[in-house]
């Protein structure tokens, strides 16, 4: 066998008897004959290198990221026959994200159950550009639905259980979540660093409202993005887009990247082709949208400002270390002015405090305050700043939960959901922290279900139709 210039040779044991199904644009390779690894991983070559990155195994669809724009790809996507008011099955059959979309919404239309996609692989492998685009096919079917349910009168239904504009909100929800949960990774230049589950609810074929829920957010990041990574990107659109008004309002906010420790850590403050003060306007202009005041956003940007600020405030006290457990840590001259804007920032005089002392004892024993030493002073101050940031991510999302709760007004009640689950990407570093491992722990049990459902349950539908198939040993992870 030769691939360009090398030969090779392959044991004959090793070798697949070539079939007519293995050829072609096969779009489901579950309809090739003598399935193996060589026809499958040839298939999926082949079409990837014509662009044609969506390919079906059976209700899977497996996806590749090509990192650049394919013309036309996402365009004018169609509407299927149960929008009209026909309850059809879906029309599209070609393997893309728009089909799976379109299946799952008929499905529930016609069978009146609950649909869930989940959306896993690597890092930078496209999960959450995937989930953006089921979303805007889901809102796009919506919208064309609510337009087709109007009453004698001629009042939009959309009106009318007070729906106007919540197809756009669930849309308007991407710029600021990926702002405050996505960063720039090794592998991706947009990696979501936190998993969510986004559940839309419908009436009559239209979106009335949406619910959303988040877990493990990757926090370690906030104090310590690793070696050419980049902490949540909107750090780095609020130093660098912030108005002047809106600097003087977080106590002169300097924008110098280079300024905060926790942000030049890295040795990585931008990514390629994209432009943090264009994105930071985007981002203010999606929380109006959702319902965030311009009161609340100046409370964000303080906290915010705080977060990053504490990552310059230094210890002396002890050995050049820090690790002397006798040596109490004391804030150092020169962070003096930083402890002091942070505790404007969140309107309160006690960080100093927070972050150097700690309750010994409890209980029916008496309370002891011990001043820590530096090294436990160090680790105090990013566990305040990993939690403060995590506070405002939560209400973020409760104030986006709230915005995109819809109230029924005439007595209805929602008859189906569409449930969206982006997971994290699957990643190794030298050194996984342990959010990392519960990451890889979560994707590896998405995968076990992934094997159940392709394989075991597949094999078992082929039995049943008395089909003679081999037995599949499915075994769990190590």
């Amino acid at each position: 066998m030769s691939v360009g210039d090398d030969q090779y040779t392959v044991e004959e044991a090793k070798t697949q008897v070539y079939d007519r199904t293995h050829g072609g644009s096969v779009e489901d390779v579950a309809t090739m004959n003598n399935l193996a690894e060589g026809p499958l991983l040839d298939v999926l070559r082949r079409r990837y290198y014509n662009n044609k990155i969506y390919t079906f195994v059976g209700d899977i669809l497996v996806s590749f990221n090509p990192y650049v724009v394919i013309p036309g790809i996402y365009d004018h996507p169609p509407i299927p026959p149960a929008v009209t008011g026909g309850k059809s099955a879906a029309v599209r059959d070609d393997p893309h994200v728009f089909t799976v979309a379109e299946r799952v919404y008929c499905d529930m239309m016609v069978n009146s159950r609950n649909q869930s996609l989940i959306v896993s692989g690597e890092s930078g492998a496209g999960k959450t550009e995937a989930c953006k685009r089921v979303m805007t096919y889901l809102t796009a079917i919506s919208r064309a639905r609510s337009d087709e349910l109007t009453d004698r009168k001629g009042v939009s239904r959309r009106a009318s259980v007070g729906v106007e504009n919540v197809e756009e909100k669930v849309l308007r929800c991407n710029p600021f979540l990926e702002a405050f949960g996505n960063a720039k990774t090794n592998r991706n230049d947009n990696s979501s660093r936190f998993g969510k589950f986004l559940r839309l609810e419908y009436i009559e074929g239209r979106i009335v409202g949406a619910n959303m829920k988040h877990y493990l957010l990757e926090k370690s990041r906030i104090v310590e993005p690793g070696p050419g990574e980049r902490s949540y990107h909107i750090f780095y659109q609020l130093v660098r887009g912030a108005t002047s008004d809106q600097r003087r309002e977080m106590g002169d906010l300097p924008s110098d990247i280079d300024h905060y420790n926790y942000l030049n850590k890295s040795g990585c403050d931008s990514v390629p082709n994209v432009d943090d003060v264009a994105e930071f306007k985007e981002v203010i202009e999606a929380l109006r949208i959702v319902g965030v005041t311009d009161e609340e956003m100046t409370d964000v940007w303080a906290a915010l400002s705080a977060v990053m600020s504490l990552g310059n405030v230094m210890f002396d006290g002890g050995d050049e270390y820090g690790d002397d457990e006798d040596a109490e840590a004391s804030i150092s001259h020169d962070s003096e002015e930083t402890i002091e804007h942070v505790a404007r920032m969140l309107g309160t005089e006690e960080v100093g405090t927070w972050i150097r002392q700690r309750q010994v004892g409890g209980g029916r024993s008496s309370v002891v305050i011990k001043v820590m030493n530096v090294m436990n002073a160090t680790d105090a101050r990013d566990a305040l700043a990993k939690a403060i940031y995590s506070k405002i991510f939560d209400w973020l999302v409760k104030k986006v939960n709230k915005s995109l709760f819809v109230q029924q007004s005439n007595g209805e009640t929602t008859e189906g959901y569409i449930g969206i689950l982006d997971i994290f990407g699957f990643e190794i570093f030298e050194e996984n922290s342990f959010e990392q491992l519960c990451i890889n722990f979560c994707n590896e049990k998405l995968q076990m279900l992934f094997n159940e459902h392709v394989f075991t349950l597949e094999a078992n539908i082929y039995k049943d139709e008395g089909i003679n198939v081999s037995a599949i040993e499915v075994s769990p992870p190590p």
